[in-house]
């Protein structure tokens, strides 16, 4: 211990006793009390709300302590052994880089408004909403809680007409909107009746997953509903670039420019029909497209239990057959995620 700068090592007699005496007792004084805090704080119960090794000398936001404790969960996501085994490359990009976006006029609904504080909401209420504002408020705080979890930004866009064009047509301005905005590195969008159910997912194990690397613009799955080979375009994962960018121009100008194209004007399903006849073909001649599996990133648990092989594992799309169960699933994933954070503590 380094002796106190008033005192001299060399100092004799009585008075010089008294003050290094003195001065061991403040020493000892100063040492006790610390110990103490110390053993309290370590002895005491870890206060997990707060995250209290982090912040100890700061305020946490309630955002930053929710990321805190969801990043606590599991399970590990499932990554293929040999998934980087190729020459095309792989860059992760800041969590803060990653853009997540819908496009929906509809307000969100409060827990009162969804009347989730009734106990019997599930037994009476939920059979009988088909999706609708229910369904959409539910799958948006799902969506959200993926966004916190793994640092990304989340935006709703209003949906914007397009002069000539159905509602279907309504997200994809939103679409051409967010490839503009250069602090994004990568976009993902995500129709108002899906989710993402395996939330242990970051954006970098999905594309490690599915093979999404970085020479390709865009990525997503085959819709099980058409006959004719039809793309869901309810879930899109975009690398934002030029090559991005340019795809999007050519799909909104599509039913302007190209014969027959203006058929999906206001027929359903409008912009997925379009992608999937025009403009789907040229991608996969360039490359610059990944399919991911319908088992994963679409469908979801009514449509697998027709048989149609499309369970929505990681990303659940409650389209046409499948809305009516929308609130139940997404009541029960709130339900599984909050059991796992207790499970956590």
């Amino acid at each position: 211990m380094a002796v106190p700068s008033h005192i001299s090592p060399a100092s004799t007699g009585t008075g010089a006793t008294q003050s290094t005496a003195g001065a061991l007792v403040q020493v000892i004084l100063l040492l006790c009390a610390g110990t103490t805090f110390w053993l309290i704080a370590l002895g005491s119960p870890r206060n997990t709300v707060t995250d209290w090794g982090l912040s100890l000398w700061r305020v946490q936001s309630a955002e930053s302590q929710l990321r805190s404790l969801l990043r606590r969960l599991g399970p590990e996501p499932e990554i293929p052994e040999g998934w980087d085994g190729t020459n095309h490359k792989y860059t992760d990009v800041a969590p803060e880089r990653v853009c997540v976006f819908l496009s929906d006029n509809r307000t969100i609904l409060s827990v009162d408004e969804l009347g989730l504080s009734d106990p019997t909401f599930i037994r009476r209420k939920t059979p009988e909403i088909g999706g609708c504002e229910y369904g959409f408020s539910l799958a948006y705080q799902l969506n959200r809680l993926w966004t916190i979890r793994h640092g990304y930004r989340f935006f709703q866009h209003d949906g914007h007409p397009i002069t000539g064009r159905g509602g279907l047509w309504n997200k994809m301005i939103a679409v051409k909107h967010m490839t503009q905005d250069t602090s994004c590195d990568y976009l993902v969008y995500i129709d108002t009746d899906a989710y993402i159910r395996a939330q242990e997912y970051s954006l970098w194990d999905m594309r490690r997953r599915w093979g999404i690397h970085d020479g390709i613009a865009l990525a997503l799955a085959r819709d099980v509903s058409d006959a004719d080979g039809g793309w869901n375009t309810g879930f899109l994962i975009m690398r934002n670039s030029a090559v991005t960018a340019a795809i999007i121009d050519d799909w909104i100008d599509c039913p302007d420019s190209v014969p027959g194209c203006d058929a999906w004007n206001f027929k359903p399903p409008g912009d997925q029909a379009v992608f999937s006849h025009f403009i789907m073909e040229g991608l996969q001649k360039r490359n610059v497209v990944a399919v991911l599996p319908c088992m994963e990133a679409t469908g979801n648990t009514l449509l697998s239990e027709l048989g149609s092989g499309c369970n929505g594992t990681i990303v659940t799309h409650n389209w046409w057959y499948g809305k009516q169960a929308l609130a139940q699933e997404a009541i029960s994933m709130t339900a599984l995620h909050m059991m796992r954070l207790l499970e956590s503590l």
